[in-house]
């Protein structure tokens, strides 16, 4: 689909985007209920694009990062969990399920939007290559 290659990129660009997405809200629903060790970060996912949705078109890559929230912590009253701290505290990341799983939701919706895209490119391809074929 060499001729349409830039609505082929962007469509790609889309599809990697939002695994990418996807997979940084599981990882971060994951970990939401995972106590904190002792002298450890709580490390969870966001990505982020370089400059703009068609930055893959000039060669810039989506970055997941992990983003440290040092001292930003959930705490829970715990004596009894080995993770307890001298308080009796139990320290969580502070990850906002809600905003995961809206984020999940999206994400699903974006990727399945752009997969229906890459079918009609694909679809307009094949009937304008039956159609050259004809003469």
């Amino acid at each position: 689909m060499s001729y349409l290659n830039p609505i082929g990129d962007a469509v790609r660009f889309g599809l990697n985007y939002e695994k990418l997405r996807l997979e940084a809200a599981s990882y971060n629903l994951a970990i939401a209920n995972v106590a904190i060790q002792n002298n450890q970060n709580s490390a969870g996912l966001s990505v982020s694009v370089a400059a703009s949705p068609f930055a893959n078109a000039v060669g810039l890559p989506v970055v997941v990062s992990q983003t440290e929230n040092a001292g930003e912590f959930r705490k829970v009253h715990d004596p009894l969990n080995p993770n307890a701290n001298m308080d009796g505290d139990v320290l969580y990341p502070n990850i906002d399920p809600t905003h995961e799983m809206t984020t999940l939701v999206s994400a699903t919706r974006a990727y399945e939007a752009n997969v229906r895209a890459f079918n009609t490119i694909h679809q307009m391809a094949s009937k304008a290559l039956e159609i050259g074929g004809r003469r």
